[in-house]
Parts: structure tokens; sequence; C-alpha cells
């Protein structure tokens, strides 16, 4: 009833801290990526004449669905943070399991020819990316894309703790270091991560730093501490960028818009490509490297909270990440499946079918595992800003 439905909403804003109209439409925006990347799988299928058993938003049970005039099954399912195109198989089993015959229909997915199935594979990731040009052209002819201004040097921005390398050497809150080494950091969207990539370079090397405190400027030299597996360097200081100015790029001129909306998707790729650059060189080893699905949902409602337009720009990211992470050559990803199918292009060779199942299914085990990790961070995370949308908190280091 209806006072069990404002319960219900009550605890979830209780639980993430925010609306639960913010939430319901950071949920919307995340099926809408996922929609728009099964979307690019489907219809460059269709477009060839294949046979599609289903397109699916979500896993788990089926909400809603419905068929078409071609049997083609749509439907929405329980969990909307992914989806799916289903293709019937060319091969039949009979009650033990066995393989009981292969189908030699020309319009089944396996049985077309190698370049075929990688235009379907990588329909998905162009998608995505497609998605994130088309966002960030529209906001550039409408109300116009934000492009922050930097100023040089990174900001210290908590107390680093007493036993770190940081503090040791003299590092505090609100200082800002300007040069690593007699090198300017310059400001850009890149200078956290330039420099966290710096640091983890050189564990147990003396870096000398340039640091502006109270107007004044200061030598500092830290050595980074040897952590982690890989034995990367740290110096445990939270930093962020020093943001000047957000600066306003529109254009009523639709070419002029879309060369907006094609360098902003490209500063999107750059950004994301370098994070994850830096978070496998870490071996995903810092706290809170990686969120999982309520983060995500977080940091959309927060967008989401903030004003229409900022929802979208969260949509054309989230939309370059899901294409680049598709585009890993993981088994379980598109770009593991692309790899499988380049091979037999080149090669003229298949890979067992038995071997290639068994491996990608593997795949996808580790992967379930790794999004349920990211979940029980997420829940333990949950009552504490998300980094990069709270006080500009970049990264630990």
């Amino acid at each position: 009833d209806k006072s069990n439905k404002i319960i219900k909403s009550n605890e979830m804003e209780l639980y993430l801290g925010l609306p639960t109209a913010s939430i319901f439409q950071s949920g919307l925006a995340i099926a809408a990526v996922v929609a728009f990347h099964e979307a690019g799988h489907f219809l460059a299928a269709r477009l060839q004449g294949m046979r599609i058993q289903s397109y699916n938003i979500g896993y788990g049970p089926k909400i809603f669905s419905f068929n078409d005039s071609s049997s083609i099954e749509y439907a929405l399912r329980l969990f909307p943070l992914g989806g799916y195109v289903a293709f019937p198989s060319n091969i039949e089993y009979d009650e033990s399991g066995e393989t009981s015959k292969t189908l030699d229909d020309p319009n089944l997915l396996q049985n077309r020819p190698a370049i075929q199935r990688l235009v379907v594979i990588s329909a998905g990731v162009i998608a995505n990316f497609l998605l994130s040009f088309l966002l960030c052209t529209g906001v550039a002819y409408t109300t116009g894309l934000n492009r922050p201004v930097f100023d040089n040097g990174i900001l210290v921005s908590t107390t680093p703790d007493v036993n770190s390398p940081g503090y040791l050497s003299g590092l505090r809150a609100n200082d800002v270091i300007l040069k690593v080494n007699n090198k300017l950091l310059e400001g850009s969207e890149t200078t956290n991560q330039k420099f966290i990539q710096l640091i983890r370079e050189n564990p147990n090397n003396p870096l000398k730093l340039l640091v502006l405190r109270n107007g004044e400027q200061l030598d500092v030299s830290v050595t980074p501490r040897a952590s982690g597996l890989k034995s990367k360097g740290s110096i445990g200081i939270g930093i962020s960028p020093r943001l000047n100015r957000l600066e306003i790029k529109k254009s009523l001129n639709v070419i002029e818009a879309a060369e907006l909306g094609y360098d902003e998707t490209s500063r999107l790729t750059s950004i994301t490509v370098q994070s994850l650059q830096n978070l496998i060189d870490s071996g995903f080893s810092g706290n809170g490297d990686v969120g999982g699905p309520i983060a995500v949902i977080k940091a959309g409602a927060v967008m989401a909270e903030s004003n229409p337009v900022a929802l979208i720009g969260f949509m054309a990211a989230l939309s370059v990440n899901l294409g680049i992470l598709n585009a890993l050559p993981f088994p379980a990803l598109d770009g593991g499946q692309f790899l499988f199918v380049l091979y037999e292009l080149v090669s003229r060779k298949k890979f067992p079918r038995e071997f290639q199942d068994n491996v990608t299914a593997l795949a996808f085990g580790l992967l379930l595992i790794f999004s349920l990790s990211t979940i029980v961070s997420d829940i333990s995370n949950i009552d504490k800003p998300i980094p990069g949308l709270s006080n500009g908190i970049i990264k630990r280091e």
C-alpha cells in the first residue's frame, strides 16, 4: 500500500543519502546506456539477416517481455546493470547433454563468415562511442559543454597519516605540489594521474618536490614507500586537481557542435584509458579504486540531483567507460570474443568449441566474483563521498 511505498522510498534515501527520484533517474540512465550498447549488437545482426533469439536489458528473472512478428523476444529483467542479445545455437543437444547434430542454417551467427561475426561483436562498443558523441554534441548545441580549466600543480587535499612518507617529509594539508624533480606539473585533468604514476614508478627513490605553502615555496624531499604485491611506490597523501574555473563551449552551428562533441568524447576516452592504466599498474590495490553497481547508481544520482545536463554528461562518460571495458581482451567481454574470431579469420582455423565455451564460462565466473566484491566494497563505503564528485578528492598516493 501507499505507506509501505513511502517506507521503502525513505529506506532507499537513507541508504544512499540521495532522493529516491534521483536514484530512479540514475537507474534509467544506466539502463539506457546498456540498451544502446546491446542495440549495436542487435542491429548489426539484423542488418545482416542473422537470426536472433532475444534482446535483454538486465539479468535474472523477467519483469516484462513480448515477442515481435519475427518471434524475437524483448525482455526487461530484474537487475538492469547489464544486458545481452541471445542468438540461437547451431548445435542441438540430446537429453544427456551430448551434441546430437550441427545445424547448417546460414542465418545462424556461428555459421556466418568470421568478418560478419566481427561486425556483430564490435558493434556494441562502436554504439557506446556513438552514443557519447551524440550526447556531447547535443549538449554543445543547446546548453554548452563545461570544460574545466586547472591551475598548475596539485593540492594535498587531506592531512597525511602521521606514519606516511608524505607526512614524514613535511607535506601537510592544503600544500600545493608545483614540481617533481624540477618538472612542472602543468594543470590538466590528467595531472593527478600523471603524479600518481610517477610516485608508483619510484618506490624507494627520493623525489624532489617544489611545494607552495601560504604563498611561500619550499623544497621537500620524499621517498615513496614500496607497497602492494608489485611493490609500487606510495606516499600516503590525498590529492586533488586545482580547478580554476569552468568554461562553456557552445555553438549553434551543427558542424561546430559536432566537432565539440567529438573533442569531448575524445577527452572522456583519454581520461578513462589513463585511469584504467593506473588501476592495472596498481593491481587494483587502492582502497575504493573500483566502484561497483551501487557506486555507479550513486554517482548518477548525484548528477541527476544537480541538473538534467549533468545527468546527460554522466551518461556520456558511462557510455565511454562501458565501451572501453567491453573492448578489453577478456574472454567474457566483447574484446575477448573478438580475439577468438580474429584468430579464426587470420589462421583460417577455429578454436575448439568446447575449449572456447569453457574458457568463456571460467572468465564469466571470475567477472561475477569481481563484480560481487565491488558490491561488498560499495556497501562498506555507502556513506562515504564518491571520489571525484565530493571535495575534489581523486586518489590517495
